[in-house]
């Protein structure tokens, strides 16, 4: 099953709505069908409404997988994929299977959940970093009493972080593909 990017945001906000015991009912169903949580397919589809780029997928790749591809290998190439699986952190070697399929068809990265976490880890620090940016412009719009210490800012120390950061994702994407046997050309990523 394709995964549903997960956020490491924490969530402190909530969504409420009332509905009717039938809708309720067959959202639950919905939500079965997809192997999802009501609550997890809530948050996918507030991220599609509002174009979230942390939800890319669409509901045919997070729905069921119903059709099955058998493929004979000889017991080398099992394990091989079986250890190929482990060390990548997607576990079942269905589940690899499935992610390289995607990668090829689609020729976007499918990321493990490991790498998934780095990219929001680095994502968080970059938010934070421009929320302490957003501080001092508020603090220099407030007073420009201390305006003497934004000289101690080195904003292109600030602007190299961030260039360093945006190549480490490329580099992540293309190591992915690649992982995969995907090749792009760099432009597109």
């Amino acid at each position: 099953m394709a995964r549903i990017a997960k956020n490491t945001e924490k969530k402190t906000a909530t969504l409420k709505t009332s509905v009717t015991p039938q809708r309720k009912s067959a959202f639950l169903s919905k939500a079965r069908e997809y192997k999802r949580t009501e609550s997890q397919l809530l948050d996918w589809l507030v991220g599609q409404v509002l174009k979230d780029e942390v939800a890319t997928n669409t509901v045919e790749e997070i729905g069921p997988r119903t059709k099955t591809l058998q493929v004979k290998v000889n017991p080398r190439m099992k394990e091989e994929v079986e250890q190929r699986a482990m060390a990548s952190g997607n576990g079942s070697a269905s589940t690899y299977l499935y992610l390289m399929v995607k990668a090829h068809l689609s020729k976007k990265p499918s990321f493990t959940e490991k790498e998934l976490d780095e990219v929001h880890r680095g994502g968080n620090q970059l938010a934070a970093l421009g929320r302490n940016i957003n501080q001092i412009a508020k603090a220099l719009n407030t007073s420009l009493d201390n305006a003497h210490l934004v000289m101690a800012v080195d904003f292109a120390e600030i602007a190299n972080e961030v260039n360093t950061y945006r190549d480490a994702i490329r580099k992540l994407m293309q190591a992915n593909l690649a992982a995969w046997g995907v090749e792009i050309d760099d432009e597109k990523l």
